[in-house]
């Protein structure tokens, strides 16, 4: 059984909440109560597991969105500049970035 010597936390939970389902015939909405998910997340790993089995349950990493806008380079480069100045307010480390790095972020 892979829930035994599953290592990744978040599948983990995912198998121990499936294996409940499966192996106490549990409502699904007492389920999703149970383990504090809502009930959509709790269908949604349903599907995973049915369409992919452990792989769809399995941490897939990167879970899309934007990629971040700052290199880890220049994200050293920002935390050195920060430095020489003990006390900054948004305004001014927004317009810091935007002038050093080409980057605007709003408020």
């Amino acid at each position: 059984m892979r829930l035994k010597e599953e290592k990744d936390k978040e599948a983990k939970i995912k198998l121990i909440f499936l294996n409940f389902l499966s192996n106490f015939k549990a409502d699904l909405e007492k389920a999703c109560e149970i383990f504090s998910i809502a009930t959509s997340t709790g269908y949604s790993w349903i599907r995973q597991w049915n369409e992919e089995g452990y792989e769809g349950i399995k941490d897939k990493g990167n879970k899309g969105g934007k990629p971040p806008k700052f290199s880890d380079e220049d994200l050293e480069k920002l935390k050195e500049i920060l430095k020489d100045k003990e006390y900054w307010i948004t305004k001014e480390v927004r317009r810091l970035i935007k002038e050093k790095f080409g980057i605007e972020f709003s408020d």
